[in-house]
């Protein structure tokens, strides 16, 4: 996997941000519409994504809702016009988007892609976290799990549980191994980052 990959999608990406992209060490794939990067993009890399498709603010929601869906890590930053962008009724949409306006300030524009970075490794991370409540924990991890991260002490959850502290143990060990925690205190401090506040698992045993 290249250590930093950006995907563009813009049939008239400005051309200064394309001469400076290309001068960058980053792995950068250029789509000229959301279809084609939909069809032939690597959706679960940890990557960020510029978005200049001189449309409205809906349709930039619609790809960044379409990328949601498919739960991947890939971190939009948009290029677009301030009047394009921000009309009075969408404004309220637009506070929390990374949005660069024309003609575009390239250290912005950089400033926004190393957060991108950052933001879609942190997805990432907790797009795996995730698929292990979902897949390896049993329905007893999962709700031991959410009892740790509401401060619940081994000896409270056995207590509720109806089982002994003991047996509690060996459930976090478990769990531990599942996670590739390395200790019992890394495995709460995955939990309390990560909360297993999720719908419980579809596919789960006791």
């Amino acid at each position: 996997m290249p250590h930093k990959t950006i995907f563009t999608i813009s049939d008239t990406l400005d051309y200064d941000v394309k001469q400076w992209l290309d001068s960058q060490d980053w792995s950068i794939q250029h789509f000229k519409n959301s279809q084609t990067f939909f069809e032939q993009a690597d959706l679960t890399l940890p990557a960020c994504v510029i978005l200049q498709l001189n449309d409205s603010i809906l349709r930039y929601a619609k790809l960044i809702q379409q990328l949601s869906n498919q739960n991947s890590p890939i971190i939009p930053v948009i290029i677009e016009s301030r009047e394009t962008l921000l009309p009075q009724k969408g404004r309220h949409v637009c506070e929390s988007l990374n949005f660069v306006d024309l003609p575009v300030e390239i250290e912005l524009l950089s400033q926004l892609i190393k957060s991108a970075f950052e933001r879609a490794i942190e997805q990432q991370q907790c797009i795996e976290i995730s698929a292990i409540y979902y897949d390896k924990f049993t329905l007893r991890e999962f709700d031991i799990a959410q009892q740790l991260v509401n401060g619940k002490t081994v000896n409270e959850i056995a207590e509720r549980l109806f089982l002994v502290p003991n047996t509690i143990e060996k459930y976090l060990e478990r769990m531990r191994i599942k996670t590739n925690s390395t200790t019992l205190t890394a495995l709460t401090k995955l939990l309390n980052k990560y909360p297993p506040s999720l719908d419980l698992p579809k596919n789960t045993h006791l």
